[in-house]
């Protein structure tokens, strides 16, 4: 039996650099679907696919058409609502897509492509499964996806999902919104085409911690690894996601904390 990894966190809390490392490790689905490319914002990569944003983002605009991973949806069960959406949309568990005779809303639309979406890429997944290697992906965005997933998950032939939560100081992860998106600063925002409302860094703050502990509950503790940024230079916590993933990682990619 296998592993594969899903690896989230908050933006700017260090997700990339732990993909990144785990990566070395990892069928990742490259050849199949593309990554965003680096920036100035993380020169060194993302280490997400594009496929994998895009339906992220649709199901961030069927819980609310103002939502995006800077713009929490909030007073949502997640758990609730990503059953919901499934049942809305299928048939049956095999993935058939559903006639959906009571759709009313833009959303709705939106979540039948959002269905076709995941069910390509799930399909690259299952193909990654029999392969020798894990798999990983990685997008913040999943703190609030997670269990729209749930079914697909599911279906992974001989892989065993562990979740990896990436946290950072509060106040360093403030700082680097603060810094690259000009946001919390009290007026609206319009960052590569998303639209953030001015809002407080408390709200945002607790609704994404919030949706991390909703999705805990869908993944066994013994499955999830929880790592902490401003740790991945010590060794103990190294020798400890080694553990959890079950390979080595080369640390050095790690150049200190931003």
């Amino acid at each position: 039996m296998k592993n594969s990894f899903i690896v989230t966190g908050l933006p700017r809390s260090g997700t990339s650099i732990v993909a990144r490392l785990l990566l070395d490790n990892a069928d990742s689905l490259t050849s199949e679907l593309d990554f965003f490319s680096a920036d100035a914002g993380n020169p060194d990569g993302y280490f997400e696919l594009r496929e994998i944003v895009k339906i992220n983002n649709q199901i961030l605009y069927w819980m609310n058409p103002h939502a995006n991973f800077l713009n929490p949806p909030g007073g949502i069960d997640l758990l609730k609502a990503g059953e919901k959406w499934l049942h809305r949309h299928f048939l049956n568990e095999v993935g058939i897509l559903s006639p959906d005779n009571d759709r009313t809303g833009p959303w709705s639309t939106a979540g039948i492509d959002t269905v076709k979406s995941l069910s390509y890429v799930m399909d690259k997944i299952q193909i990654s499964s029999f392969a020798h290697h894990p798999f990983l992906i990685k997008d913040p965005r999943f703190i609030y996806t997670l269990p729209f997933w749930e079914m697909f998950l599911e279906h992974l032939q001989g892989d065993v999902m562990k979740l990896v939560i990436v946290h950072r100081g509060h106040k360093n992860v403030r700082a680097s919104h603060r810094k690259l998106y000009g946001i919390f600063k009290g007026v609206d925002v319009d960052w590569n085409g998303y639209k953030i409302p001015a809002c407080s860094w408390n709200r945002y703050h607790s609704l994404a911690l919030l949706a991390q502990q909703q999705i805990q509950a869908m993944v066994p503790e013994k499955n999830i690894f929880q790592v902490q940024y401003e740790l991945l230079t010590d060794e103990k916590h190294q020798q400890d996601l080694m553990e959890f993933t079950g390979s080595s990682i080369d640390f050095t990619k790690v150049r200190g904390n931003k």
